[in-house]
């Protein structure tokens, strides 16, 4: 999160929020965030929406596969995400988020897409590399 540099107005999508934990961060650390979270598990995603219910204005949770989000207000996607689901997606990165957007990825790269920087990973620990790409 401290990597997206958030400013006061940005969307930040989480494509996998799981039990919201980065969307959850995203709001303390800066004030005027917004939030938009998908989750197919329902335990996490059950979980998440209990989670967020001191955040409902600032964050919106979807039970939905984030394939078909609209991603033309999102400032920042923050996603732990495999591979495939990654590069199945690329295209749909590149071309529904606005320009300059950011995209960080924890532990995973992109195929085909060149890092911005590559934050290492901290073995002591136990954190593995911050890849982080602008669309």
């Amino acid at each position: 999160v401290k990597a997206a540099e958030l400013k006061k107005g940005m969307t930040v999508l989480d494509p996998g929020c799981g039990d919201a934990r980065m969307l959850i961060t995203a709001c303390q650390d800066q004030p005027g965030v917004k939030g938009v979270g998908y989750e197919l598990f329902f335990i996490a995603y059950a979980l998440a929406w209990f989670r967020t219910r001191k955040y409902r204005k600032e964050i919106q949770l979807f039970f939905r596969n984030s394939d078909y989000a609209d991603l033309s207000k999102v400032d920042v996607m923050l996603c732990y995400m495999l591979v495939k689901p990654l590069a199945r997606n690329a295209n749909k990165y590149r071309h529904e988020m606005k320009k300059g957007a950011k995209i960080i990825s924890y532990a995973f790269e992109i195929e085909g897409w060149k890092p911005v920087k590559v934050i290492p990973s901290v073995p002591k620990l136990n954190h593995a590399r911050i890849f982080i790409y602008e669309v």
